[in-house]
C-alpha cells in the first residue's frame, strides 16, 4: 500500500492539484492507480478523487464525517460530490455500500490518501 498525504496550502483545490499531478506522475503503473481509499471526502479529498479518476484511477472506498461508502466497481465521484453538497455529507449515497466508518482504514487498497485534518496522523 502507498500511503499519499496531499498538503493544503490555503486554496480552495489549488493545494491539491499540484501534489497530485505529480502523484500521478510517478505512479507508472496503471494497477496503483487501480484502487484508491480516501479518509476524508472533504475540499481537499473530494478534488483528490476527482483528479485521480481523471486520470483513470478508481476510487473505492471514501470517508466522511457522516459515513463512508464503499463500491469495489469505483464510486463515481462527480455524483458523490453532488450529494454530499446537497446532503452536507456522503451519508445515503446510493453509489455504493455505506461501511462501518472505523473499519475503512483496515480495507484493501493499492493507494491510501488520508486527507484528513491536521493532526490525525500522529505517532
Amino acid at each position: 500500500m502507498l500511503v499519499i498525504i496531499v498538503v493544503y496550502n490555503g486554496a480552495i483545490h489549488c493545494g491539491a492539484r499540484p501534489k497530485l499531478c505529480f502523484f500521478i506522475y510517478i505512479c507508472t503503473d496503471e494497477q496503483l492507480l487501480s484502487s484508491c481509499l480516501f479518509q476524508v471526502f472533504g475540499n481537499i479529498g473530494s478534488w483528490a478523487a476527482q483528479l485521480i479518476t481523471e486520470a483513470g484511477g478508481k476510487v473505492v472506498s471514501i470517508r466522511d464525517v457522516t459515513g463512508a461508502v464503499k463500491n469495489s466497481n469505483g464510486i463515481d465521484i462527480a455524483k458523490l460530490k453532488k450529494h454530499s453538497a446537497e446532503n452536507r455529507g456522503i451519508k445515503g449515497f446510493d453509489g455504493g455500500d455505506a461501511v462501518d466508518p472505523t473499519s475503512l482504514l483496515t480495507e484493501e487498497c493499492d493507494v491510501l490518501i488520508p486527507a484528513a485534518l491536521g493532526g490525525v496522523i500522529n505517532k
